[in-house]
């Protein structure tokens, strides 16, 4: 697997973000049934913003990261004001891990 993390920069009081919400968590929401999202969600503090990180195929990076999400309604909108790619190397990956019981 290939991991790019999304950093989205925006105003959370942005009418477009709020009227874009709907359309973008199905966006998301479409990415993550077809196992292209490790973890996505808004940061809670008052500066707002989120972070999505995609999970692609070995081999894929940040033109097709960049491709995928160019689709995303709070892009497709302007509603965003920013957005950063990088590739991520999880060296120590705990997605998905349950700890033994005890």
């Amino acid at each position: 697997m290939a991991y790019v993390s999304v950093l989205y920069t925006y105003d959370p009081t942005n009418e477009l973000i709020g009227s874009s919400r709907p359309d973008h968590r199905a966006f998301i929401g479409t990415l993550h049934e077809r196992g292209l999202i490790l973890g996505s969600g808004p940061f809670t503090g008052p500066q707002g913003g989120a972070l999505i990180v995609l999970s692609l195929p070995e081999g894929q990076g940040i033109t097709e990261a960049t491709a995928l999400m160019d689709k995303d309604p709070f892009y497709v909108n302007g509603a965003i004001d920013g957005r950063e790619f990088q590739e991520w190397n999880p060296v120590i990956n705990s997605f998905g891990y349950v700890p033994p019981a005890s």
